[in-house]
């Protein structure tokens, strides 16, 4: 796990990374038990990563990064405090 500090010196993000690769369901999982609750209609799919942007609320991303067997190898879990950041 690494804190992500803005140049203010806030929190503004969590990355995790598993031991091993993980599901996307699980990850999913895994950022629900963290208590945060993503919008489905902000899902985004790329080649490397997907995730859910531009949310409302405390938080903004979250980020599945996958390897090419579609894997998650981090997740990244950034707050409205970043789009503050300079």
């Amino acid at each position: 796990m690494w804190l992500v500090w803005g140049r203010q010196g806030r929190l503004v993000g969590l990355h995790l990374q598993p031991r091993a690769p993980i599901s996307e369901q699980q990850a999913e999982d895994a950022v629900r038990e963290l208590g945060v609750n993503v919008e489905q209609a902000k899902y985004f799919a790329g080649l490397e990563e997907h995730g859910y942007s531009d949310m409302a609320g405390l938080v903004r991303t979250v980020i599945y990064d996958l390897r090419a067997d579609g894997k998650v190898t981090r997740i990244r879990i950034h707050s409205v405090l970043a789009d503050a950041e300079p």
